[in-house]
């Protein structure tokens, strides 16, 4: 699992979106719609099932070599134990975070100001990674779906755009993001974004 590039400004955005016009061989005078989500800012994390259990948990790590954090992704209420899918093996993504409110929450318990978390992707982290399951439980860590990154699994579903991704991973019982939306070219994407 790669980390996502960034766009700061338009320029950039826009430089994005001919160099995907480039890659898909696509006239540059017209439009590629967008789906526009949100990017939470906490720890990928992908779940692997098989017929439907879910078998395996295993953060980003490097990038080629992640942590397995199976048994700790079990005590997140938002992630399904069982989908209704039969395939042999299929993979969901997402992100794992921790609220706000609850980051405050779990600061307000740690007494020493060394000890305590620097923001809520840290405690997010940090949390996950712990020998101990029921801290995740208790912190109350969540997860939002958004990516099925096997290609092969995306054909049998018969998705061809990210908004139907979304609608499937709601179906399993995936959380996913509320502010999203379909944009038709690059420069209404950017309006939603500011």
């Amino acid at each position: 699992m790669l980390s996502l590039s960034n766009a700061f400004n338009f320029g950039e955005l826009k430089h994005f979106d001919e160099t995907i016009k480039k890659l898909l061989h696509f006239d540059t005078n017209k439009d590629i719609e967008y789906y526009v989500e949100p990017k939470l800012d906490g720890l990928s994390i992908s779940l692997i099932y098989q017929k439907g259990k879910l078998i395996k948990g295993i953060t980003r790590g490097d990038g080629k070599t992640g942590e397995d954090v199976t048994v700790n992704i079990k005590m997140i209420s938002s992630i399904p134990q069982t989908i209704s899918n039969d395939f042999d093996r299929f993979e969901v993504r997402g992100e794992v975070f921790i609220s706000h409110k609850q980051f405050e929450i779990i600061n307000a318990s740690i007494p020493e100001e060394k000890n305590k978390f620097a923001n809520p992707r840290n405690a997010a982290s940090g949390t996950l990674r712990r020998l101990d399951p029921e801290l995740v439980k208790q912190r109350n860590l969540q997860m939002i779906a958004y990516y099925i990154p096997n290609f092969d699994d995306v054909k049998k579903l018969n998705i061809t755009k990210q908004s139907q991704v979304i609608e499937q991973l709601k179906a399993y019982g995936f959380n996913t993001a509320k502010e999203v939306g379909q944009y038709k070219n690059i420069e209404e994407a950017y309006k939603k974004i500011q």
